[in-house]
């Protein structure tokens, strides 16, 4: 098994087990640093944070074990991760949208899903990656969007936008209760 291989492999597992922890860490714990991290009420916008921050913390440390470096590694993880995460946004509201309801099992499954196509996004890029992907621009704008993204979940997790994205479909609150 290659390299790439192995590590998406690898990925996906890890990414599946943090991000159901994830689900579970701010209720366990309450604590601030748990609220960026973990979902804080069962809003879509806070199920996001349980795809993005396991796959941009198994990311680093799967970068700092390569040798040699892959080419474009930064700015194909990002948007494997902004992938899994609009496929999320897109399947939750399509379905939801055409049944009217919400499905438990039905949002594990998509969260699965969600994690399986970043990886296998990431392995096929990797294997061969294109120009755009491994220019100095690529990994600027990588940066920018990552460090946007964590932004974003600070900020959203403690003073969310009053749209659906960040409604708690249970509570029918925003952001921390």
């Amino acid at each position: 098994m290659n390299q790439f291989k192995k590590w998406n492999i690898i990925g996906t597992i890890f990414t599946l087990i943090i991000g159901t922890l994830l689900h579970f860490l701010y209720e366990w714990t309450g604590g601030s640093l748990t609220a960026i991290l973990g979902a804080v009420n069962e809003s879509i916008w806070e199920h996001l944070k349980l795809v993005f921050w396991p796959v941009i913390c198994f990311s680093w440390i799967e970068y700092k074990c390569y040798h040699p470096k892959p080419k474009g590694f930064l700015p194909i993880r990002v948007l494997s991760a902004l992938l899994a995460m609009l496929f999320i946004v897109i399947s939750f509201y399509t379905y939801t949208g055409i049944l009217g309801f919400m499905i438990p099992w039905l949002n594990i499954l998509i969260f699965i899903i969600a994690t399986i196509s970043a990886y296998i996004f990431s392995y096929y890029r990797f294997k061969q990656p294109k120009k755009c992907y491994t220019t100095p621009f690529a990994t600027f704008l990588s940066v920018i969007i990552l460090v946007g993204m964590i932004v974003c979940f600070i900020v959203f997790t403690h003073h969310p936008p009053q749209l659906n994205l960040f409604l708690d479909p249970v509570t029918q609150s925003y952001g921390i209760s």
